[in-house]
């Protein structure tokens, strides 16, 4: 690694005092981790650096003309290409803004399944979170969304999943078969419940591994885990503690919504009864009914005639995903009221696309 590039990253970092934008400008720089070659002839390394990797970086007193000896620093006797003194106030900001010790709910509320996602070429799914406000909303997503994706990744399918929703999803597939596991055993309730299932949290704890691919999650158990929960030996078929589950997606912009399981689909039908009254007033306009007209029959305003009838154009494919529960999450009944679709069909489905 060349020592200038990544004095760059201190720079960078005591401009703006975020790693967010050390991170996205050290991708514009091309700063990348170290490439060597693997005793398998593999190349390793190579990679853009990742927010962990500069933040580790970042303290390294070589940069202000220092070496770090056995836990304690001393001046070197090669120049400085930070400034000492400001390398020293960007150590107190990097101090500043490190993590507080979590003492909120947060703290009791970690990811359970972190560091057993796995997808389907086998790398493992990192959990992360944002916080809007004072909401924390926590992801499972794909190191490289973390590390950023080069051009040579961009046809791998890259995953950022709710957590609360994929961890819903396994913990009532787990309590179901936990619950058909435990008749054997005559168990009759579970510690903390009142029914022989366990809580979503047990449920979870018993998950050794999820595999996902497009369309598929694989949910295997800890055999000794599931038997300590139900306090009893165990006679089951060793492939009743793996768990196929067919899952659907549904997406507004990045934002993804797991449908697990092949249950009926939810329908927006507050979305399909306007579409279907949009129809009905169209046909009445086209037989010389006046807006005002239809407006007074149906006990409503001219202006929700008007903004509701342009739902009689929709194209047909979109209505019938509409129809099937299909369709983006943003394509709401609320959404096409207060937005005008092109006529274009073509034109419509790119639009919708982009929910």
């Amino acid at each position: 690694m060349r020592l200038g590039l990544f004095g760059k990253s201190i720079i960078i970092y005591d401009d703006w005092g975020a790693m967010n934008f050390v991170r996205e400008a050290a991708a514009r720089l091309d700063l990348r981790s170290k490439s060597r070659r693997a005793p398998d002839g593999k190349q390793r390394g190579g990679n853009l650096m990742s927010r962990g990797q500069l933040h580790h970086i970042l303290p390294n007193p070589i940069y202000a003309g220092r070496i770090r000896h056995k836990g304690k620093v001393f001046e070197g006797q090669h120049p400085a290409i930070i400034d000492p003194v400001r390398w020293d106030a960007l150590q107190e900001m990097l101090s500043s803004n490190a993590a507080k010790p979590r003492r909120s709910k947060q703290h009791g509320d970690p990811s359970p399944l972190a560091g057993k996602i796995v997808d389907e070429a086998g790398e493992p799914l990192t959990s992360s979170h944002t916080k809007k406000g004072d909401k924390r909303y926590r992801y499972y997503m794909s190191q490289k969304l973390v590390t950023g994706v080069t051009r040579a990744d961009e046809k791998q399918r890259t995953w950022r999943i709710p957590a609360g929703q994929l961890e819903g999803a396994i913990a009532a597939a787990v309590q179901k078969r936990i619950a058909q596991l435990s008749v054997a055993a005559n168990i009759q309730q579970f510690p903390g419940t009142e029914t022989p299932v366990p809580d979503a949290k047990a449920a979870l704890n018993v998950v050794e591994r999820v595999g996902i691919a497009p369309g598929q999650l694989t949910v295997d158990l800890n055999a000794g885990d599931v038997q300590k929960l139900i306090g009893a030996e165990l006679n089951y078929d060793p492939d009743g503690l793996s768990l196929d589950l067919p899952f659907t997606e549904r997406r507004r912009g990045v934002e993804m919504k797991l449908v697990v399981g092949n249950g009926a689909v939810a329908v927006d039908e507050k979305l399909i009864a306007n579409i279907t009254r949009a129809n009905h007033w169209y046909q009445r306009l086209k037989k010389g009914h006046s807006f005002e007209a239809i407006a007074a029959e149906a006990c409503s305003s001219k202006r929700r005639v008007q903004q509701v009838i342009d739902l009689a154009f929709v194209a047909p494919d979109i209505v019938r995903d509409i129809t099937n529960g299909a369709q983006p999450m943003g394509l709401t009944s609320d959404w096409c009221l207060r937005h005008d679709l092109p006529s274009d069909w073509q034109e419509q489905r790119q639009r919708i696309a982009t929910l």
